[in-house]
């Protein structure tokens, strides 16, 4: 009969051998173990020599979650506007792709962990991300976190107009006027192109 090595009181990753248990259907020795998560479990003797068996199974259940959970912001705001960023420019099935991808918008974000670490938390529930230059990517550079008032006065269609020798875009225009943006733009637009300083000099 082969001596059973004693390995009570000793350390194998997160078990710690407390006695003898009993043997398998082949005879090998098995000894119970304490884990560092308070759970007995029953291993082999060979399993604990040859730190095959580190733990009660706690470490295997842990590191997959963390895979699976990867960042822990998946549900998170950013996390969706990463999301819809990556849609847009690479999904040509995307309703939005032709006005991204379609016309060479980029996504330089190819993990969140690269757009969270560049970009960080959003300020407020209502800023979202907005491309200082309409036609350039999606990317550190050009990007901030911006409000919906200020993407819509850098949008392609944002209505410009000269007032006093000054470019305005006619939203800024109103509200430095202390007007309603439709009652500018209805007496801009009843203005003719020769008459229109006078007319909105004259009208404002």
């Amino acid at each position: 009969m082969v001596a059973c090595i004693d390995l009570s009181g000793r350390r194998y990753g997160r078990l710690v051998v407390l006695h003898r248990g009993s043997n398998t259907t082949r005879g090998g020795a098995q000894w119970y173990c304490l884990c560092d998560c308070g759970r007995m479990s029953l291993v082999r003797a060979n399993q604990l020599r040859q730190y095959k068996t580190r733990s009660c199974g706690c470490f295997l259940t842990e590191n997959l979650s963390l895979r699976r959970r990867t960042h822990g912001k998946r549900r998170s705001a950013e996390y969706r506007i990463w999301a819809h960023m990556k849609e847009r420019c690479q999904t040509p099935s995307s309703a939005s792709y032709a006005s991204y991808g379609g016309r060479g918008i980029l996504l330089d974000w190819e993990t969140f962990e690269q757009f969270f670490a560049d970009m960080g938390p959003r300020p407020t529930p209502q800023h979202s991300i907005e491309r200082l230059d309409n036609n350039g990517p999606y990317a550190a550079w050009n990007c901030v976190w911006a409000t919906a008032k200020t993407q819509a006065r850098n949008r392609r269609n944002s209505l410009r107009v000269v007032w006093h020798g000054q470019t305005w875009l006619l939203t800024e225009l109103a509200e430095h006027l202390h007007l309603k943006y439709h009652t500018l733009y209805m007496r801009m637009k009843r203005c003719t192109p020769f008459d229109a300083k006078k007319r909105l000099s004259k009208r404002i």
